[in-house]
């Protein structure tokens, strides 16, 4: 049990009544996780242009941290950009889609992190166009197919292009669509 410096009530040490300190002893935050509200929802209406005032006088150094921490973290940006892009491309097609970081890894090693349609590696991508391989839908998502573990493949960029809104069988071969619905039904067989 721990007890709250505001409240004085005491609560099991868990993060379902404790917000994570990682500065403290215990990791956990002094106040519990009701009392936090209160005082943040107190400062936003003590403070309301508290972090407007902030960015105003610190815009240059902010800026700066910004493009220091993207240029760092290539990778998380990109893959931000690409949940940002497809969640974008989903709603203007009115598709409810919500593919996962686990689902994304299942399809990379089940393809083997290679290009299905022309075999070309993660590592020769990476080389050739600083980026991962493109999780692509296997059924296009302007014809109303959300992304999901049955119907996603991996294509590099130039493949990915050249396929653009195209039903399977007019861009993959037999072998290749064979593959497809190999492990269409296998991962069918999961779920």
């Amino acid at each position: 049990m721990k007890t709250c410096s505001c409240c004085g009530v005491d609560k099991p040490r868990t993060k379902e009544y404790w917000t994570v300190d990682k500065s403290r002893k215990d990791g956990l935050d002094k106040y519990c996780k009701d009392c936090k509200k209160v005082k943040n929802r107190q400062n936003r209406e003590d403070y309301p242009d508290y972090f407007s005032l902030y960015y105003q006088e610190n815009k240059e150094d902010l800026s700066k941290y910004s493009k220091q921490w993207r240029k760092d973290n290539l990778d998380k940006v990109r893959s931000y950009d690409r949940k940002k892009e497809r969640k974008r491309r989903a709603l203007k097609s009115n598709v409810k889609e919500n593919f996962t970081p686990e689902q994304e890894y299942l399809v990379r090693s089940m393809f083997k992190n290679q290009c299905l349609s022309c075999g070309m590696t993660q590592e020769e991508h990476n080389k050739r166009w600083n980026e991962r391989l493109h999780i692509d839908h296997i059924q296009p998502l302007s014809k109303g197919y959300a992304l999901s573990p049955t119907n996603a493949c991996l294509l590099c960029r130039s493949c990915n292009s050249s396929k653009h809104n195209k039903d399977p069988e007019d861009f993959f071969s037999s072998y290749q669509l064979g593959l497809l619905y190999k492990y269409r039904d296998y991962l069918l067989s999961l779920y």
